[in-house]
């Protein structure tokens, strides 16, 4: 389902965060366009205010999600969309101010995770990185 945790800061345009408990169906969101590079502007396509998960990941204690959100990882110099499950310490995540940050801690948690479900039309950043759940429902 591709929860993520309440509280966490969404990036929008206009570089203003916004918690994603607050998102409404078509609030825009900042996103990243790589041919050419450039940010532009998504739109959120749908929200569920809450959900629950049992398998969480905690990424360098800024972000936890569910284990199926995606992430725009460099590893060994190679960029590609990773769940967070098949994410590894070393990892390095693209973040909303276009730098690389390396994932020094990441945890398992089987926790229960309460948090929102937000679809967009493009990717968007979550806790300063850069995610996606493009055209999916719940």
């Amino acid at each position: 389902m591709k929860i993520i945790k309440n509280g966490t800061y969404i990036s929008t345009p206009n570089k203003i965060r916004k918690a994603i408990e607050h998102f409404s169906v078509d609030d825009k969101l900042q996103a990243q366009n790589f041919t050419p590079y450039n940010w532009i502007e998504g739109e959120v396509t749908a929200i569920k205010t809450t959900g629950t998960c049992s398998q969480q990941y905690s990424i360098n204690n800024k972000l936890s999600v569910e284990n199926d959100l995606e992430f725009y990882v460099n590893r060994e110099g190679s960029w590609s969309w990773k769940t967070a499950e098949n994410l590894l310490v070393g990892d390095y995540l693209f973040t909303d101010h276009s730098k690389l940050e390396k994932i020094k801690q990441l945890s398992h948690l089987d926790t229960v995770l309460e948090g929102c479900i937000l679809t967009s039309d493009s990717n968007f950043y979550a806790g300063g990185y850069l995610v996606k759940w493009v055209n999916e429902y719940y």
